[in-house]
């Protein structure tokens, strides 16, 4: 479809081990993992530290304006096999 930039698929098991480990709700983790995907989708990434730090920085931002919890170390977790 023209303008559609792609799909995001969050696993609420991945979800709820990454908000379990960094202490947040799962509706908050998985809007932080929704963030990072749609940043993704825009061009971003994350595979510099330079690149991971702007990305979190963004998140954080919009995380902020919708009242959810900012984390500065955010990152996920390694996935594993059916993640």
């Amino acid at each position: 479809t023209p303008g559609q930039l792609g799909d995001l698929a969050i696993s609420l098991d991945f979800a709820a081990r990454q908000a379990e480990a960094r202490g947040v709700s799962i509706e908050d983790e998985a809007a932080m993992l929704a963030l990072h995907g749609a940043l993704h989708l825009v061009g971003f990434e994350d595979h510099t530290e330079q690149g991971r730090a702007q990305m979190v920085s963004l998140m954080n931002e919009v995380a902020q304006s919708c009242g959810v919890p900012t984390d500065d170390d955010w990152s996920s977790l390694p996935h594993e096999v059916g993640d």
